[in-house]
């Protein structure tokens, strides 16, 4: 009969390393909620972004369904841009920097002042 109250002991001292691995999962559980709760705001924010990019994702119309609803605008520019580089030719480069004029404008130099008038 001795012997069962041993066992009871050992069977406790076997069980202690396992209540505090319990206790230590527990502790560590509570500590990643209690840091997940610092970022609760930015979790959401990624849901909310993520759900707004995927329903309009969804409901946005195709790409051949903009490009056939516009594509006499394309057409139109493309035509008027190759005539224009056509006829009118490049801008030649002229010797005075750009804004130089208006700069001199703005800075108010008498001399300069009968050239813009």
């Amino acid at each position: 009969m001795e012997s069962s109250p041993k066992h009871t002991v050992t069977k406790e001292k076997d069980l202690r390393p396992c209540v505090d691995q319990e206790k230590q999962k527990i502790k560590r559980k509570m500590e990643i909620q209690a840091r997940l709760k610092e970022y609760k705001l930015h979790f959401m924010v990624a849901i909310i972004v993520s759900l707004l990019v995927s329903s309009l994702v969804y409901l946005a119309p195709r790409i051949l369904d903009i490009l056939s609803y516009f594509w006499p605008l394309f057409a139109s520019t493309a035509a008027f841009l190759a005539v224009a580089i056509t006829c009118g030719g490049f801008q030649q480069l002229s010797e005075e920097s750009t804004g130089e004029g208006i700069m001199e404008y703005v800075a108010g130099r008498p001399e300069d002042s009968h050239k813009y008038d």
